[in-house]
């Protein structure tokens, strides 16, 4: 038993510094897209990892976000989507995943 403290205290001292190491890689990012408003509030997955997740194109959903194309997602990608996002009410969806136009914003 007089090894199990010191090993317990490594364990917590290794696991403290890896999750300091992983926060730090991870960058605070803004977005005037609110799907990457809901992807960065919601999950802590990458644009990658979400669009592999619901089986949407990197570049697609990419498009999305920047508001080159607009988005049509499939039915069973909007249902991953709002599975992955917390989602529980469509209403709670964005009405659009782009940023707004500039006639929006003005």
């Amino acid at each position: 038993m007089p090894y199990y403290n010191p090993l317990k205290s490594g364990i917590k001292t290794m696991l403290s510094q890896h999750t300091v190491t992983e926060k730090s890689k991870r960058r605070k990012h803004t977005s005037d897209s609110p799907l990457e408003a809901l992807r960065i509030e919601r999950t802590n997955l990458s644009q990658d990892e979400l669009a592999i997740y619901c089986g949407i194109p990197r570049a697609t959903y990419q498009r999305w976000v920047s508001g080159r194309t607009e988005a049509r997602p499939t039915l069973r990608q909007l249902k991953l989507l709002c599975q992955r996002l917390g989602i529980e009410h469509i209403d709670q969806l964005p009405e659009e995943f782009g940023p707004p136009s500039s006639a929006e914003r003005n």
